[in-house]
């Protein structure tokens, strides 16, 4: 379906640019980003249906993560977390090398 919408040129030079880049058209670059938003979205409303693991935002804008019953009580102290982030980052790294599924 063809259709007209009036963008902002530095986003339609930063999308053709893009387009360009990974070697597609702009209509599919933009086509697959529309898709995306709209994936999201119904992401989004279906969490917002699981109130119970949802993450919430407080008053000083931190997130609060629900606990479940039998979950570990989180690390308190400033060494535990700084390694808990260590080991999280580790992971992520040689999962993206493939050094670990």
């Amino acid at each position: 379906m063809k259709t007209t919408i009036d963008l902002p040129d530095v986003l339609v030079k930063a999308a053709r640019q893009r387009a360009l880049h990974e070697g597609r058209t702009f209509r599919e670059l933009v086509a697959d980003y529309i898709r995306q938003g709209l994936n999201e979205q119904a992401d989004r409303e279906a969490a917002a249906g699981d109130q119970a693991t949802a993450v919430r935002i407080a008053a000083d804008g931190m997130p609060l993560f629900p606990r479940q019953v039998g979950d570990s009580p989180p690390p308190a102290d400033l060494d535990a977390l700084l390694a808990l982030e260590r080991d999280a980052l580790l992971d992520d790294d040689l999962h993206r090398a493939g050094l670990r599924i």
